[in-house]
Order: structure tokens, then C-alpha cells, then sequence
């Protein structure tokens, strides 16, 4: 299980415009800190978060069960989510289930 700051959840499904082929894609898009940068040519600074499309880990779009959950929660939040490899690409994971996280307890001060 990883624990991640869990964005949301999409899944589009339809017909290509342009072959007419069926496509079903569904994505857990997860929060990531903006990365600074610095190179010869210039200077990326940013602070918070970001999501982006090649960040969204892919969810098996026919696991109906999976769907109503990520369907049910509340985002933003941090969530433990588990990975399994992708039975179509076995070098990338997929999302297979996914947990709340039990509240914070406060921490008694000594």
C-alpha cells in the first residue's frame, strides 16, 4: 500500500473520432509537489501541488466494485492505495483497491 495525496478520479469511455475503435480509460490522479528547476536557459520556482495526466495512475475500468468506491470518496485527501503491476503492461502498476485513512490521533505532549 502507498499512501497518497489523492486528487481524484476519471474514467472516459467512447468511441475514437478518428478510427471508431471503443476506448475505456480510467485514472486515480494523484497530487504531487511542484518541482523547482534550474538549467543554463532559465528558472522554475512553485510552491503546492500539482496533478497532471501522465502523473494518474491507471485503474482497471471494468472493475465495477473499485469504481463505485473511487466514486464515493471525498478529495482532496491522503488515501493508502494499492498497486498491483498492470496485466497489460507489467512494468507499470494499476490501482486495485483503495483505504481511508484512520484519523490523526493527537499526540500527548510529555
Amino acid at each position: 500500500m502507498a499512501k497518497l495525496l489523492v486528487a481524484g478520479y476519471s474514467n472516459s469511455r467512447g468511441k475514437a473520432k478518428s478510427t471508431g475503435r471503443p476506448y475505456n480509460i480510467a485514472r486515480l490522479h494523484v497530487l504531487t509537489k511542484i518541482r523547482e528547476w534550474s538549467n543554463d536557459n532559465g528558472r522554475g520556482i512553485g510552491a503546492g501541488f500539482e496533478t497532471a495526466d501522465d502523473k494518474a495512475i491507471p485503474v482497471n475500468p471494468e472493475d465495477t466494485s473499485l469504481e463505485a468506491k473511487l466514486l464515493e470518496l471525498d478529495y482532496p485527501a491522503f488515501y493508502e492505495v494499492e498497486l498491483s503491476p498492470n496485466p497489460e503492461d507489467p512494468t507499470k502498476n494499476i490501482v486495485t483497491n483503495i483505504k481511508s485513512l484512520p484519523p490523526k490521533q493527537p499526540q500527548a505532549k510529555a
